[in-house]
């Protein structure tokens, strides 16, 4: 009997599954196995390393046959893989020719300290689409074998997570994949490892950790019917001024970062020191004139960084440079509202005419008009 088994993964959207067997649908709660196993998950460790833009993951399971038959499974990853060649029918449906790149980088799978070569596999029903990595298994009677996996997975989504200069991050290891192995999950440990960070840039975990030290925090489960996730949401700086520290080595890296201005620039005005604040906003001009783009935080309210430049200026009770800037953003100001449509002004600009025009007339009191 060929059974699907799933080693579930982080996913485009941060969410990282369980070990689980047969594909089963990543989205909502009916999560079932295709076919019925007698192989339980007897134990797992999951340990969690939170970086910038990703979250590298190692983890092991412990797999136990339970039947005194042998079993033959596919054991795979979710890994969200999309077709890069496809042709479809309404008879069959979609049929992938070629499997673009997975999600996850780095990807390593062994079977008993044996490497694993895992292939693209195409999901269940509506979600064929979604590709799978898979490789076979055998287990015999009674046997007990250990898979082990490791890979880097994204933790950024600037279409959920809420935009700030300190950089949201959201990762979600999904439990709830294991539901489909048979009977309970013997015992479970999900470990956070905080090396190079601190726990104030933890900003909610769901549920709450079991055990905090200084070095991890640590989720212990046992005998259990997993029926929750692990929700882990932080940020990239734990405040302004490590924020300040990093983007500063970043920006002599590279002066042309566009992101690292904005998070520079507003950090700079979190620790209330607006003409280095300024003196960024200027930069951001430059490369705003530059590339022909409106600079702003993807989902805030454009306005103009030479508008930003003279807010700070002024601020700082600096005329001159003020009345200087003032001119500069009252005529960025103006191009935008003439040139875009309110649609984009709206939708993409998150701002408006009467915005645009209320910022115009700050600059014309600043520019002494």
């Amino acid at each position: 009997m060929l059974t699907r088994l799933i080693l579930a993964a982080i996913t485009v959207c941060t969410a990282l599954p369980d070990v689980a067997p047969n594909p089963v649908p990543r989205a909502g709660e009916n999560l079932a196995p295709r076919k019925a196993t007698a192989v339980e998950m007897s134990a797992e460790t999951v340990r969690i390393t939170l970086q910038e833009d990703t979250a590298r993951i190692e983890a092991s399971f412990t797999l136990s046959n339970t039947s005194a038959e042998k079993e033959e499974l596919e054991v795979g990853f979710p890994t969200a893989v999309q077709p890069e060649h496809y042709t479809w029918n309404s008879k069959e449906g979609m049929n992938v020719t070629k499997w673009g790149p997975a999600s996850l980088s780095e990807f390593a799978a062994k079977v008993d300290g044996t490497a694993v070569k895992a292939e693209p596999k195409p999901g269940l029903g509506k979600s064929a689409y979604m590709g799978w990595l898979c490789w076979p298994m055998t287990f015999e009677p009674n046997q007990k074998r250990s898979v082990t996996v490791s890979y880097l997975a994204g933790t950024r989504d600037d279409n959920y997570s809420e935009p700030s200069s300190l950089q949201n991050r959201q990762v979600t290891y999904i439990l709830k994949t294991g539901a489909g192995w048979k009977g309970n999950i013997g015992e479970a440990t999900v470990i956070l490892n905080l090396e190079g960070k601190s726990a104030e840039s933890i900003v909610r975990v769901a549920p709450d950790a079991t055990e905090k030290d200084k070095s991890s925090w640590t989720w212990r489960m046992k005998d259990f019917e997993p029926n929750a996730d692990i929700l882990i949401q932080y940020r990239v700086y734990s405040g302004a001024k490590e924020a300040i520290e990093k983007l500063s080595t970043k920006l002599k890296a590279n002066g042309s970062d566009i992101e690292a201005w904005l998070d520079y620039a507003d950090n700079l005005l979190a620790t209330e020191q607006p003409l280095k604040a300024a003196e960024a906003f200027v930069r951001l001009h430059d490369l705003e004139s530059q590339t022909g783009h409106a600079i702003h935080r993807a989902r805030t309210e454009y306005q103009p960084p030479a508008y930003r430049a003279a807010k700070c200026y002024h601020d700082a009770g600096k005329a001159d440079e003020a009345r200087v800037w003032a001119k500069k953003a009252k005529a960025r100001l103006e191009e935008v509202a003439a040139k875009e449509h309110p649609i984009m002004l709206r939708k993409v600009l998150r701002t408006s005419k009467e915005a645009l025009q209320k910022c115009v007339e700050e600059c014309k009191a600043w520019a002494g008009e």
